[in-house]
């Protein structure tokens, strides 16, 4: 699973239609859901410090999922009335966990001196 991440600054004045559009049942939720195959879901998170301030994450079904999104004529439409709720946007791209420590290669730590002992 990919998870792409976008924040959005709103006017105040936009705060309840954007968060009505963008939550689950919403009309940017229906219109990528009908559009875009491969998109599981989006969580909406706004900021408790600045309401203004949203991340919305979107989940993937691949990064190949994510990638023929990025290339897709609906994006235009999509983007363009997230535009219309929204003053500035910021895509942060894909995002993934990192391996987990049993996929990576072993490190022993030296715990006498903390040099790290076969790794060269």
């Amino acid at each position: 699973m990919i998870h792409s991440i976008r924040v959005y600054v709103v006017a105040a004045a936009q705060i309840d239609p954007f968060a009505t559009a963008v939550r689950d049942g919403g009309l940017w939720h229906h219109l990528i859901r009908q559009t875009v195959p491969g998109w599981i879901a989006t969580d909406l998170l706004q900021s408790k410090t600045c309401p203004t301030i949203f991340v919305a994450m979107d989940f993937w079904s691949s990064e190949q999922a994510y990638l023929r999104y990025r290339r897709n004529p609906a994006r235009a439409v999509l983007e363009r009335f997230l535009c219309k709720l929204t003053t500035h946007q910021i895509d942060l791209g894909m995002f993934s966990f990192p391996p987990k420590l049993y996929d990576c290669e072993p490190v022993t730590v030296g715990f006498a001196t903390g040099d790290l002992i076969g790794v060269d």
